[in-house]
């Protein structure tokens, strides 16, 4: 679904405002039943391991964008409280969004930075106290989008990638490491029992 809002004014100003509603597709909640071969194409561009997803799908809320009935962006975010959220070390009050994908014909559009602000957003609104996100030491594009939307690196976990079935090289560099960022939440001071 896509929404246009003109504005009043010069019609610069209105050109303005379409082309910003048509960067801005909706972003649906969808369930695990729903997914299709086009929602798994989608996690396989940014996890190719059948078995890992879906050892962490069942724990996720699957956020989507759609264009023509079809998915053409994806991301996952995982809980703390299940136990591959364990295993990548979250706590109580943190999330990761843990797969992010933009099908191929419509990268470059905005479409990952509006998934992942919805992320971020979701998480506030749930008060966690941090999001994490990782990727692989070879993805650039990446490491700088997040950067970008305010995550900070963290650490790095060695040989994360080594055991996938298939090696992974992007951008002519071995996949190895996964470099783990955050994103921290502020907490708001209350001063509920304060004296004034």
């Amino acid at each position: 679904m896509l929404a246009v809002y003109w504005g009043f004014g010069n019609g610069a100003a209105a050109m303005l405002n379409l082309e910003l509603s048509v960067n801005s597709m909706s972003i649906v909640e969808c369930q695990i039943h729903d997914l299709n071969e086009a929602h798994w194409a989608l996690m396989f561009m940014a996890d190719p391991d059948r078995e890992v997803i879906s050892a962490y799908l069942p724990d996720c809320r699957i956020f989507a964008i759609h264009s023509n009935g079809l998915p053409i962006a994806l991301a996952l975010l995982l809980g703390a409280e299940c136990a591959y959220g364990e295993k990548l070390g979250l706590t109580k009050g943190e999330a990761e969004l843990i797969n992010i994908a933009v099908n191929p014909d419509h990268q470059g559009k905005g479409l990952a930075k509006q998934l992942i602000q919805h992320c971020i957003d979701v998480s506030k609104r749930a008060e966690l106290k941090a999001l994490w996100i990782g990727t692989g030491n070879s993805s650039l594009s990446q490491l700088a989008l997040y950067q970008k939307m305010g995550f900070r690196l963290h650490h790095i976990l060695p040989d994360y990638f080594s055991d996938y079935p298939e090696s992974i090289i992007e951008n002519g560099i071995d996949c190895l490491d996964m470099v783990r960022l955050t994103f921290t939440f502020k907490q708001e001071v209350s001063d509920v029992g304060t004296e004034n």
